[in-house]
């Protein structure tokens, strides 16, 4: 598995959501639906279309990932190749979890 390139995805592209208390989901949104799938095979989740708002818009679609396992797993290992904000909010949802 490519680590460094997983990190630069979620890294550009990712978003981390709070969905309860102590649960989190990551999401990372994307026209290009083969590199979506390359994350899912890597690291799982699910992927669903995004509606499109206008007909000439490119049809976008969003990977998530959001058991608690697999979310620290993958939060854990992207953690030194991310930059300060992002490795922060990684780091706090990790702290969080772990309650």
């Amino acid at each position: 598995m490519n680590i460094g390139w997983l990190a630069g995805m979620y890294e550009g592209e990712g978003c981390i959501e709070k969905t309860s208390s102590n649960g989190f989901r990551l999401s990372i949104a994307s026209t290009d639906l083969d590199v979506l799938e390359r994350i899912q095979t890597l690291v799982g989740g699910s992927i669903r279309p995004l509606k499109r708002y206008q007909r000439h818009h490119k049809q976008a679609w969003k990977w998530r990932l959001g058991k608690k396992k697999d979310v620290t797993n993958f939060l854990s290992q992207i953690i030194p190749f991310l930059g300060n904000r992002r490795a922060y909010d990684a780091l706090n949802a990790l702290d969080t979890m772990e309650i």
